[in-house]
Formats: C-alpha cells, sequence, structure tokens
C-alpha cells in the first residue's frame, strides 16, 4: 500500500478505528459506495452502508455483496418498504442466534410469506442455518399442500419431514406413511393427523406394534401415544412391553383405561412402588372397587402382589385347599402364605430366622435382610424345597401384619 493512500484501504487491525472514523466524516456517496464495496476490514464497510442513502446502491449490496454483515448493514439502511422476500430470508438464514442483530432476524421471520423464500430458509444447510427452531416455523407458514407433500419425500431433515406430514390433508398419503416411513417421527406424524377414527387406531396399533425393533430414543418419543389408544385389550398387552426405563408408559397406560372406564384393567396393569404403594392412586382406586368378579380378577391378573394380594381380601379373603401339594398357596390369588411365623415361634440366629408353618408343616427359613429383594426358601416334609422372593411380607413368609398396618392407609 502506497505511504499516501486513504486510511480506509488499510488492512491493518490497528488502524481499524482510525479508519471507521474517517468513513464517519465522510459525506460523498460515492466515495461511501466505494467503500462499502472495497475497504478490506468488514467494520470499515458496513459503516460506508450505514451512511449511504443511495438506494440503488444499498439494494446492489444487499443483493450482490458476498460479506453478510455488508448485506445485513445495507439492508437495514434501506426503508422497509424495499425489502424483499429474497432479503428477508437471507437474514433469517445467515444471522447467528449470539448477535445483536437477532431481533431482526426474528422480525424478518414474521414477514416472510413468499412460497420460494421459505423453502430456501428450509432447505438452508445446517452450516448457515444455526437455529433448528427457524426452520420448523418456516415450515409451519407454508399451507401448499403439494409442497409440503414434496418435502416430506424430498427433505433431508427429518425433523422437517415429520412437521410437513403433521400438516398434511391427502388421507391416502398419510396412510401410507403412517405405515411405511422409514422414520418414526413422520410416521408418528401422518398417525396423528389422520382424520378418520378407524385408520387413526389402526395405524396407532401398527405404530406400537413395531417399538420392540425401534431403538431407544423412538421407544421414548412414541410411548406417549399409548393415549391415543381405544383398545383396552392393546392397552393391557403393552403394559407388559419393556420399551424403555422402567413403568413410565405402564403409568400411561394405567391413566387411559381409567379414562376409558376400566378400572380393573387399570389395576392389573399398574406396577407396584415399593414401600410406599399405599400411597398410590391406583391402591385407592382399589378400595373402591365392591364388584366381587372385579374383585377376583384384580386378584388373579395384577402385575403387583400387593394389588393381588389385597383384591384377593376384599373378594372374601385367600382360599387355602388343604388337599393340594402347597396347602399355604392361595387358589385364587396364587400368592403363599405360610403362617407361625411370629417372634416367639421362630428361632433366630446370625443367618436369619426359621419357623415351622402351622399350616404345611414346612420349614420357612427367611435370611438377614441386608439390600434387594427380602427372600425365604421353604423345605416340606417330604424333602422338596421351593425359593420365594419379593416385598409382600406374606409372600415371602412373614405374617399379614406387615401389609394390614396404617403407615400408609388401610
Amino acid at each position: 500500500m502506497g505511504l499516501f493512500e486513504p486510511v480506509w484501504q488499510s488492512d491493518d487491525r490497528e488502524k481499524e478505528a482510525k479508519a471507521v472514523e474517517y468513513v464517519r466524516k465522510t459525506t460523498n456517496q460515492a466515495k461511501l459506495a466505494k467503500i462499502a464495496e472495497h475497504a478490506p476490514l468488514i467494520s470499515v464497510r458496513q459503516e460506508a452502508a450505514r451512511k449511504l442513502d443511495n438506494p440503488e446502491r444499498l439494494i446492489a449490496l444487499a443483493t450482490k455483496e458476498e460479506e453478510f454483515w455488508v448485506r445485513e448493514r445495507a439492508m437495514s439502511s434501506l426503508p422497509e418498504s424495499m425489502l424483499t422476500q429474497e432479503m428477508y430470508a437471507d437474514l433469517v438464514i445467515h444471522t447467528p442466534m449470539a448477535s445483536s442483530s437477532w431481533a431482526n432476524s426474528v422480525n424478518a421471520l414474521d414477514k416472510l410469506t413468499d412460497q420460494a423464500a421459505l423453502l430456501a430458509v428450509i432447505n438452508a444447510d445446517k452450516k448457515e442455518l444455526e437455529n433448528e427452531f427457524v426452520r420448523w416455523k418456516a415450515v409451519c407458514k407454508l399451507s401448499n399442500q403439494a409442497v409440503l407433500a414434496q418435502l416430506v419425500k424430498d427433505s433431508v431433515y427429518e425433523d422437517v419431514r415429520a412437521t410437513a406430514a403433521g400438516m398434511l390433508s391427502d388421507n391416502a398419503l398419510l396412510i401410507d406413511l403412517a405405515r411405511n416411513d422409514s422414520s418414526w417421527r413422520v410416521r408418528r406424524a401422518a398417525t396423528l393427523q389422520l382424520a378418520d377414527y378407524k385408520e387413526r387406531q389402526e395405524a396407532l396399533i401398527d405404530l406400537l406394534n413395531s417399538l420392540d425393533a425401534l431403538p431407544y430414543g423412538a421407544r421414548e418419543g412414541l410411548v406417549p401415544l399409548v393415549a391415543y389408544i381405544d383398545d383396552k385389550d392393546k392397552l393391557v398387552e403393552y403394559a407388559d412391553k419393556k420399551w424403555y426405563e422402567p413403568t413410565l408408559h405402564k403409568d400411561e397406560i394405567r391413566e387411559r383405561l381409567i379414562e376409558m372406564g376400566n378400572i380393573a384393567e387399570a389395576i392389573i396393569v399398574s406396577p407396584g412402588h415399593f414401600e410406599k404403594y399405599k400411597q398410590s392412586d391406583t391402591w385407592k382406586l382399589l378400595l373402591t372397587i365392591q364388584d366381587k368378579d372385579l374383585l377376583r380378577k384384580i386378584a388373579q391378573e395384577a402385575k403387583c402382589d400387593r394389588f393381588r394380594w389385597k383384591a384377593c381380601k376384599l373378594s372374601g379373603g385367600h382360599v387355602f385347599d388343604e388337599t393340594a401339594t402347597n396347602k399355604c398357596k392361595c387358589v385364587v390369588c396364587g400368592l403363599q402364605q405360610h403362617t407361625g411365623g411370629d417372634p416367639e415361634n421362630c428361632i433366630v440366629d446370625d443367618d436369619g430366622r426359621s419357623w415351622i408353618c402351622e399350616r404345611c408343616g414346612g420349614r420357612v427359613h427367611t435370611p438377614s435382610f441386608t439390600s434387594g429383594y427380602p427372600q425365604s426358601s421353604i423345605t416340606y416334609d417330604d424333602g422338596s424345597s421351593e425359593f420365594l422372593y419379593g416385598y409382600d411380607g406374606m409372600y415371602y413368609g412373614e405374617s399379614e401384619l406387615f401389609l394390614d398396618d396404617d403407615e400408609y392407609g388401610k
């Protein structure tokens, strides 16, 4: 650079402040246009663009300049009436979230109405468009069904495809997407968009039936769909699935069954919550049931031993067959009760405690409990033995007083 060349032509960062100040004092529009186009330092070019008042020159900068921040400054200098949809799209795509100009980008997004400009935002490379929310909002502003269908078919972004699928009205296309698309997000969106009740129910069941083969993240995203299922038998079936950690979908299924009025099934699928089970809504719901047939159904089918035990008691009490091989197994709920384990009847040693069951004569041994599940072994007179474990006192050999106490309600 020559010795006497103007400071705005310098690429020396130490002279940047002087160059910006020089531009601030410049009033010649031709010179400002030249600086805006050719200055080596971006901040100098931005300042020149800010001072320009010639619309033609500003439009040229806003549409043809390679450096975004010069384009952005030129657009901010134009009156709003002269800003085009392409300019708005440019602002939306290229303004970084951390920039002080981010508010201008949000405003520009609100101004976008042109389909081509919206598609430019939707299809922008992730290296350019940082905020996926912006991409999603641009999809939501579309209304043309053909364009939405094309996005579902061709977009490289799964979230775009899913959002577009959730806006379609073509029933045949929605059914095809719900059943056959490779993306579970697209299938979910298409399924929930189906207008026909029967088709939506079938698609929901088809989608949930495929969960076992899907990755963990997909299961977590799809399990809430059980809230839309109206098939009682399917809900009970899904409650046995081990879809994801560990019982959340069982709670959702229980709530759905309650909404549908299937109280017994809701209790049957409910998991127990350890020693706090008597505080649960399910336990309180069980205590309201008066129908003996429903109670026996729960006693026979409930997943939680506590609910089976209580339903059996409420239905009329345990029934033991004195002629059966195992006299201590209730023929209604299938749980065992070995009586005689009161402290005065027990032999206590370092390895736990033992007693002789008053009903079957078996020797019950309960090891000292440290952690994990309580457990017991029973040795019968004929030499056979059995091993039981669980949290219900009567289930692993202790008295039913544990289950009848008032600590967490009756």
